[in-house]
């Protein structure tokens, strides 16, 4: 049982490690964002494959992270996306999908046979069943990526238990300079195809299943900026926004830790030094969140004031207990919040500030003095509710 990513950053919950494999320009991310963006193939991708024999592809499904157990004893081969489609004459194909930017095939055989954390026997037994699967000679895979090795066994074992007429070992790379494409020609030449880039080149027939490799070049993705503190809010907010219904938010914390948690993971992307603090204290201010660098934390770049107002209808002991108090926010609390932020930026204790209103039904917005700054309406209103709306207001020394 699988639940579909809706989002690119779906993925990111599948690896490993997260906080240091989901990197802008590292090959888990790009593959996400391209995958994700298309409607079925990305177009590289799909280029390549109208090379093969099996005709266009319709795509059935495909899973990021998809783990495949191997022969001997040890860990499954986990692939960084598995893809299931039918060919134009009703072949089923498997493509074992391996993302690279510059990333290694990892240890070459010669020294993950060697490495003295493994156990050594059970690492020739599987050994000698991955090269009996691929048809290849264990005296001539000393040099070979072993990555290389388990994830073209991937695509068979799959294709053979998913009754696949084809498999393909898929190797979607991000980098401008192909790197590493020599490791991946060498292991295609073992295999009979010369490894050229960008084709779906034959490699036999392994126990009934025709085998297939292809190496295709892409391009990382492009980003709409670097890390810097303001456009990471602002992208965090437009997640928020496409995301609301997702969440369930009970009062006003529930939704700075969802913004300090998503301002963090675009953090942690870029490799940042910036980090997002809760609940910051700078003078005769107590900030609900603050972005501070580092290696610099007395420095506020951006300090983040927010009040959130749920949906009324939403009373009684799903909101707040027995009795529900509403509205939850007060006139003069949201604007002692702007006043205050406004004032911590005229003495120079933060860069910038943002004094946050989440309207989630639409109680401020029929209010005939609305809170101050630009209104940001999250959907579309409906006889039954209305969409929420975020009121923007941003403070500055210097405009921008």
């Amino acid at each position: 049982m699988r639940i579909p990513p809706r989002r690119p950053e779906d993925w990111r919950t599948l690896l490993a490690d997260p906080s240091t494999q989901w990197r802008v320009g590292y090959s888990a991310y790009e593959l996400a964002h391209a995958w994700q963006a298309a409607d079925a193939f990305p177009p590289p991708v799909s280029a390549a494959l109208a090379t093969a024999p099996f005709g266009a592809l319709e795509l059935i499904f495909a899973l990021p992270e998809h783990k495949v157990r191997m022969p001997g004893r040890g860990g499954d081969s986990a692939t960084d996306l598995f893809v299931l489609a039918r060919g134009t004459d009703g072949d089923l194909v498997t493509l074992a999908v391996e993302g690279k930017v510059g990333e290694s095939f990892d240890k070459p055989v010669g020294e993950w046979l060697a490495d003295p954390r493994g156990d050594r026997a059970n690492r020739q037994d599987r050994l000698a069943g991955l090269a009996e699967l691929l048809g290849l000679e264990v005296v001539r895979l000393n040099d070979t990526s072993y990555q290389l090795l388990h994830r073209t066994a991937a695509a068979l074992l799959e294709a053979d238990r998913l009754n696949g007429a084809h498999a393909v070992l898929l190797v979607h790379s991000f980098s401008a300079k192909r790197a590493h494409l020599d490791e991946y020609r060498a292991f295609a030449h073992l295999l009979g195809a010369s490894g050229e880039p960008d084709t779906v080149e034959p490699a036999g027939v392994r126990h009934g299943v025709e085998l297939h490799v292809c190496w295709v070049a892409d391009r990382a993705r492009a980003q709409a900026h670097q890390g810097e503190p303001e456009p990471v809010l602002r992208e965090a907010l437009d997640w928020l926004r496409d995301t609301y219904r997702e969440h369930r938010f009970f009062k006003e914390r529930d939704v700075e830790a969802a913004l300090q948690r998503r301002m963090t993971e675009l953090f942690e992307e870029r490799r940042s030094d910036w980090r997002v603090y809760e609940n910051h204290r700078v003078p005769g201010k107590q900030l609900d969140l603050a972005v501070v660098d580092r290696g610099r934390p007395s420095e506020v770049a951006l300090g983040i004031e927010l009040k959130y107002e749920p949906d009324h209808t939403r009373g009684g002991a799903d909101m707040r207990g027995d009795t529900a108090k509403f509205p939850v926010c007060l006139t003069e609390e949201i604007a002692r919040d702007a006043e205050q932020v406004e004032r911590c930026v005229r003495e120079g204790l933060i860069d910038v500030g943002y004094a946050l209103v989440l309207d989630e039904a639409g109680y401020w917005r029929t209010r005939r003095s609305p809170p101050r700054g630009e209104c940001h309406v999250w959907g579309t209103d409906t006889e039954r509710r209305m969409a929420p709306a975020l009121f923007v207001s941003r403070m500055s020394a210097s405009p921008g």
